[in-house]
C-alpha cells in the first residue's frame, strides 16, 4: 500500500552568498514525487508560507529581501499524501553594495560623500583611502543617513571613498 514519503533531509540555504536570491537544496525522499519548499521569518513552522513547489532537489527564492534571516522548510509529496515538515534551515540573501557614490568638494570645509539607499540595508558606513589600493579607514561609526561630510579631508589632498551597507 502506497504511504507518503518520509520529511525531506539535509536541507541548505545560501548564507549570503547571491545578491540575487536564496539557493535552496536537499536530499530527496523515497518515493517523492514533488516538493513543496516553505518559507518564514520565525523559527516556526506553523507561522510559515508556501513559497513554492519543485519536481527536484532544488529551488531558487528570488522573492527574499536582502538581509533578511528567513528560516526554510520542504515538505515531499506523493500520490498518498505529504510529508511532514523538513528541519528548518536558514538563509538570506546578500545586501547589494551601495551604487551612486559621490563625492562633493564643494563645501570649504568638508567633503560630502552621498549614495542611494540600497534594499534592505538599515545602515551604512563611509571608507577612506589616498589611493585606490590603499588602506581603507572607517570614518566616523554606522549610520542610517545617505550621506556623510568629511571634515577630516585635508585640502589638495586627492581622496577614494568607499560605502558599506549592513542590517
Amino acid at each position: 500500500e502506497d504511504s507518503p514519503p518520509s520529511a525531506p533531509t539535509g536541507v541548505s540555504a545560501g548564507d549570503g552568498s547571491s545578491t540575487a536570491n536564496v539557493g535552496i537544496s536537499w536530499t530527496a525522499s523515497s518515493g517523492a514525487t514533488g516538493y513543496s519548499v516553505y518559507r518564514g521569518t520565525s523559527s516556526s513552522a506553523s507561522s510559515s508560507s508556501l513559497l513554492g513547489s519543485a519536481s527536484g532537489t532544488s529551488y531558487t527564492d528570488s522573492t527574499a529581501t536582502p538581509g533578511t534571516l528567513y528560516y526554510y522548510w520542504v515538505k515531499a509529496s506523493n500520490g498518498a499524501g505529504t510529508s511532514d515538515f523538513s528541519p528548518s534551515e536558514t538563509g538570506h540573501r546578500a545586501l547589494s553594495a551601495p551604487t551612486g557614490v559621490n563625492a562633493s568638494d564643494t563645501a570649504s570645509d568638508a567633503v560630502t560623500v552621498s549614495w542611494s539607499a540600497v534594499t534592505g540595508a538599515s545602515y551604512y558606513r563611509v571608507y577612506r583611502a589616498t589611493s585606490s589600493s590603499g588602506t581603507k579607514t572607517a570614518l566616523g561609526s554606522w549610520q542610517t543617513a545617505l550621506s556623510y561630510s568629511d571634515a577630516s579631508a585635508t585640502t589638495g589632498t586627492t581622496y577614494y571613498y568607499w560605502v558599506m551597507a549592513a542590517v
